[in-house]
């Protein structure tokens, strides 16, 4: 029986963690990282990484802050410079085509979360700029899956211009989208596919994928508007989507004391 392309050779892997040792060095010493939580990350089984993409750095930082062999999903332009394709690829990356739906890219992610390694996902984004709008569009994936009895999720986030909404659209699978303004009014969208909701302005929001396949939702918002993740990382959202019985249940989140 056939290997399968997806699966990574012992001198790959053992490469892997060579270079994953230095660049945790490198990190630590040059950005100065500190790691918050890797306690809370499976030894063993599947799981997503959805990292806020910032720099091309970010899967050097990404690949130190884990211990086990993270799988990434990479946008296929690296491949164009071939040496730097092939390098990638023995690292255990693979190609996502982020102008269309790359059903290649995501059955490759389901192979890659059967046979146990985590994998860190790419949002597929491209802005539209005209002389009379700006607007984005994003398609956005989930994995099945808990870290401990909680949902795998965004990381979520506000605007930073408070004045703009966003809109999305449920493609596939089943969840939430959490919302909470700053003032602590607290929302919940279920969804199936072919939901549309409506974010308001001045409100974070969080998609949460409770159902047994990937949950695909398509993205669209001003240019303008900006990401602000830190009052989430600071305090998260008011509740939080657990596994209790085989349903998901919202329970008060444990970082805030005084939440109901």
């Amino acid at each position: 029986m056939k290997p399968s392309p997806m699966a990574m050779r012992p001198w790959q892997r053992a490469v892997y963690r060579a270079l994953r040792a230095l660049f945790e060095v490198l990190c630590r010493i040059v950005w100065r990282m500190e790691v918050d939580g890797r306690d809370r990350l499976p030894a063993t089984g599947p799981y997503v990484i959805a990292p806020v993409h910032r720099s091309n750095v970010d899967f050097a930082v990404v690949g130190a802050a884990v211990p086990r062999v993270v799988r990434f999903m990479a946008k296929d332009a690296v491949w164009k410079v071939r040496i730097a394709g092939w390098f990638v690829e023995q690292m255990g990356s693979f190609p996502v085509n982020r102008d269309q739906a790359d059903r290649a890219a995501l059955r490759r992610c389901e192979e890659s979360l059967a046979q146990g390694d985590p994998v860190v996902y790419d949002i597929r984004y491209h802005p539209f700029q005209t002389s009379t709008s700006d607007m984005a569009l994003g398609v956005s994936t989930i994995y099945p899956g808990k870290v401990g009895d909680e949902y795998h999720m965004t990381k979520g986030h506000f605007h930073v211009r408070m004045d703009q909404p966003e809109i999305y659209f449920c493609v596939r699978g089943t969840g939430f989208l959490l919302m909470e303004s700053k003032e602590g009014d607290f929302q919940v969208a279920e969804w199936r596919p072919g939901t549309i909701t409506h974010i308001p302005p001045q409100y974070a929001h969080r998609v949460v994928n409770t159902g047994p396949e990937p949950l695909i939702w398509v993205a669209s918002y001003h240019l303008a508007a900006g990401h602000d993740y830190e009052p989430i990382i600071a305090r998260g959202f008011a509740k939080i989507v657990v596994e209790k019985d085989g349903q998901p249940v919202f329970l008060p989140n444990p970082r805030r004391p005084n939440s109901s």
